[in-house]
Parts: C-alpha cells; structure tokens; sequence
C-alpha cells in the first residue's frame, strides 16, 4: 500500500510541475500582452479603471472597469487575437520558452547579444514569419554574408535560433512546416570567415606572457 501511496503522490508532484509550468508560461505571455499595450491604464477618482483600445475607424476607443484585473482582462483578450506574428516578435517568444527550460542566464545573453549582431535592424525582424520560406532565408544569409564576416560557427549557432523559432511557431499554429529544412547550410560555409588555426605555441602563454 505504501508503494502505491509513493507512487500516487510521485504521479500528484509531477502533474503538480506541469500545471505550474503552464500557468507560468501563461502569466508570461499576459505581461506580454500588457507589455505591447501602447496606452496606460490610469485610476480615476470615480473608481472606474480606463485605456484605450484600437478603434475600426484607425482612432481609439476608451474601455473602462471597476476592477483593473477586469480591464487588464479585456486588454490582453484584444492582444491575444492579434498575436504577434512578426520574426522580432516570435524570437522573443522563443527566448521566453527557452528561460522556461532552464537555459542559463548566460545562454539567454548570448541569444540577445546574436541577434544584435546579425539580425537587429534588417528586414527579416519586420518580416511575418508566415510568409518567410526557404527563398527568403537564402536571401538572407546571402545578404548577410555580403555585408559582413561571419565564422560558420557562429552562422550555426544563428541558424539554430531560426530554426527554433520557427518550431515554436509550429507548435503555436502560426506556420506549418519549418523552412530552416529546406537550407543546406553547409553550402554556405565556403562564404563564412575562415577560423585561423594557431600553432601550439601560439595558443599558449609561455610564463612571462600570462596575464596576473
């Protein structure tokens, strides 16, 4: 009897960690939500909480509740049907489902210092990933190869967050296939910054050149 108690409350702990991951992920994306709210939400001394909404008319229109959680409420709800479907939007949703999993603080810099370094300010990030396929990746590393050297190492690692991106993308019904399947990567290797390779004793410090 004790096993099956051991065994009930291990199957309880487990759907407990599952429901807190969820309501987690579900919290993250309603300050999300909040956080694209272009319009504040202020208290006035009637009691009611007001912001405005986008309007048809390309104008506004003013929403007010008694309880800000109701308005805050309303506000996500409007957020949520127009989902944020552009490449910048979607990385930043794929950077929250990694903190998620546990990546280390030091991997999430790295994806945010990457994407400064090879994606920030071109037009993939205004691109909506559900019109992004194979042909338009090829023009993208082409052009990003153009314009800059890029070690093929670090042209993985940037090709893995694509792909990444465009998995959750799947998984959140936005795209239905992934088009980093389409891209021979290692064609583009040839066109990647060579990495030099040292002699031995160029890799190490003899003792009067290490660094106190």
């Amino acid at each position: 009897m004790n096993d099956v108690n051991g065994y009930d409350s291990t199957i309880k702990y487990a759907i407990m960690d599952i429901v807190g991951a969820i309501n987690k992920i579900e919290s993250m994306k309603q300050d999300r939500y909040l956080a694209m709210h272009p319009y504040s939400i202020t208290h006035s001394a009637d009691g009611y909480y007001r912001t405005y909404l986008p309007a048809d008319d390309g104008k506004r229109k003013q929403i007010k509740k008694k309880s800000k959680s109701d308005l805050e409420k309303v506000v996500i709800d409007y957020w949520t049907k127009r989902s944020p479907t552009s490449f910048k939007e979607r990385y930043a949703v794929w950077v929250d489902r990694q903190k998620l999993k546990g990546v280390s603080d030091n991997t999430i810099y790295k994806y945010q210092t990457d994407y400064a370094r090879f994606l920030k300010g071109k037009k993939i990030e205004k691109r909506d990933v559900r019109t992004i396929d194979e042909e338009y990746l090829e023009l993208f590393f082409n052009e990003l190869l153009s314009e800059k050297e890029v070690p093929y190492r670090a042209l993985k690692a940037l090709f893995g967050y694509l792909k990444g991106v465009f998995d959750k993308s799947i998984r959140d019904g936005l795209i239905e296939s992934n088009p980093c399947l389409k891209i021979d990567l290692p064609l583009y290797k040839r066109r990647c910054k060579q990495a030099i390779v040292k002699m031995p004793e160029e890799r190490t410090f003899s003792q009067s050149e290490k660094i106190d």
